[in-house]
């Protein structure tokens, strides 16, 4: 099913520590005990980290000292009003060792995760802010804590930790990097900018799926590769008998000859196991895989009768002879009934991390750099759902001007004269009803109802034509007969078009 690219905001981390853990940056030169549920960044040369469930901040860095520690402390104060918004306010105190400050009223710290302006998710709308300044020779260490009202001691507590446990590495253990740019020739902004190592490869290219639009790097740096990738994988059932399945990945269309299921993460391992199976025929064997549901926005049940959808967001290790892939996920399903089977579609965002077994520390160490500077544009995203959009637009209208030109005139029921579901009522007898479904039968004539609002209208139809009328979901308008199995009926049920209910009697059983 077509559905808006709500989560080209949301990044997919391969560093979702799953309980306290060592976690190495060797481009920005630091290790840290990462709490389950933290992520690292690093934006506005600030090394930084996120937890994702409460969207708690905290952040560490230097600034040079030019005069006084006073006027070092009005510059640091200077920017925190800019970003802290209109509303918030600030007082300093003086320590021992260092100058404390104490903020309140900041709204959401965008400059550390600009694309979080783009999330279709509820955030925090108010911030307590926790700073110090410890004073040095030349230079300051700043220490910054953004706490969302609301947030449990057990956070707070978490991020004391975190940066009490955070070390910075000897030069010899760090990797030179530099800032790399996605280019998008297409919207004519940047998708994202990202730190790479000295000598990388990158690549970068922007692709359709239906009408979504995304994009995909690849990196390779000596042994070590990290692309992305995006997957649909679409499969429909008619009556349990038989069904069809459509994968694509990253634009591209795959083969398939049989009908394949996800129906959860525990389904993923296989699936990107049969992805892979063309790369060379490596066997690649699970080692660690956890995973944890994600918070979806509803999109609506659509055409789907009891329609459900699930999210995951998880990592996975797998191995093959000498080589490691480490795959961070996100995994989206929606499942439900049509009229005449069932429909299932998966989309999942997945980033891997290529390596060499003997070389997993120091890859981690570079790839963990690369994924914390990664900071997606918030105007490509913009342009990104807006070509979307543009595009569905576009095929509706041509559909909607095809189906005009076979539309069956109907003479609908709206309330007044005619048939409708109330006229019938339960008292009608037998005879009558039957009566009228010879009568519709022989002048080629059916009533439909709409599901959804009840309305009940008399239309043409041939008595021997299976197809089925469809209700537009923008204008409301009624289309007919589409063939039932047709690619375009997969089509429309894909694009929320909504299957009217049929009656040769007018009798729509719980009348």
């Amino acid at each position: 099913m077509s559905r808006s690219p709500i989560l080209l905001s949301v990044g997919v981390g391969l560093l979702l520590a799953q309980a306290p853990t060592l976690v190495r940056d060797a481009l920005h030169g630091y290790e840290v005990q990462l709490p389950e549920g933290w992520i690292p960044l690093v934006s506005e040369n600030l090394i930084a980290f996120w937890q994702k469930e409460s969207h708690f901040y905290v952040a560490t860095g230097a600034t040079k000292v030019s005069g006084s520690l006073q006027t070092t402390l009005q510059q640091v104060l200077a920017q925190l009003r800019h970003v802290g918004g209109p509303n918030a306010t600030f007082y300093t105190r003086k320590t021992a060792k260092s100058i404390e400050i104490i903020g309140e009223n900041l709204s959401y710290p965008y400059f550390l995760r600009p694309i979080a302006a783009t999330s279709p998710l509820p955030l925090p709308e108010s911030y307590r802010f926790l700073g110090e300044i410890f004073p040095g020779q030349s230079s300051a260490v700043l220490t910054f804590f953004w706490i969302p009202e609301g947030a449990e001691e057990q956070v707070m507590q978490e991020a004391r930790t975190l940066i009490q446990s955070l070390r910075f590495l000897p030069a010899a253990a760090r990797v030179p990097y530099r800032k790399a740019s996605l280019p998008d020739p297409y919207l004519g902004v940047p998708h994202a900018t990202l730190h790479v190592p000295q000598g990388a490869t990158v690549q970068g290219t922007p692709f359709r799926q239906g009408e979504k639009y995304f994009y995909r790097y690849d990196i390779t740096y000596g042994s070590l590769r990290i692309h992305s990738h995006t997957v649909d994988l679409v499969t429909q059932t008619v009556m349990g008998v038989s069904g069809s399945s459509q994968v694509i990945v990253d634009g591209q269309m795959l083969p398939l000859g049989q009908v394949v299921f996800l129906q959860g993460p525990e389904n993923l391992p296989a699936f990107l196991q049969f992805l892979w199976q063309q790369e060379g025929g490596l066997s690649w064997q699970v080692v660690k895989h956890t995973h944890q549901p994600q918070p979806l926005p509803n999109m609506g049940g659509g055409f789907l009768m009891g329609a459900q959808q699930s999210a995951w967001e998880g990592n996975l290790t797998l191995q093959a002879g000498g080589r490691r892939r480490e795959v961070g996920y996100q995994l989206m399903i929606y499942y439900g009934h049509t009229g005449s089977g069932e429909y299932y579609q998966a989309q999942i965002f997945y980033k891997v991390m290529d390596y060499p077994t003997a070389e997993e520390q120091k890859a981690t160490a570079i790839a963990t750099g690369v994924f914390a500077s990664y900071q997606p544009t918030t105007e490509w995203t913009l342009r990104a759902n807006k070509a979307y959009t543009q595009t569905v637009q576009q095929n509706n209208a041509r559909l909607q001007e095809y189906l005009r030109q076979r539309r069956m005139h109907s003479s609908a029921s709206y309330g007044g004269g005619g048939y409708s579901s109330s006229s019938g009522g339960g008292g009608e007898d037998y005879t009558s009803e039957m009566a009228r479904t010879w009568s519709n039968a022989l002048s080629d004539q059916t009533y439909l109802r709409d599901p959804e609002s009840g309305e009940v209208m008399r239309v043409h139809k041939q008595v021997w034509d299976e197809g089925r009328f469809w209700k537009d979901p923008t204008f409301g308008e009624v289309y007919g007969t589409v063939q039932q199995g047709s690619e375009l009926e997969g089509w429309l049920q894909s694009h929320g078009w909504t299957p009217m209910q049929e009656s040769l009697s007018g009798s729509f059983g719980g009348d």
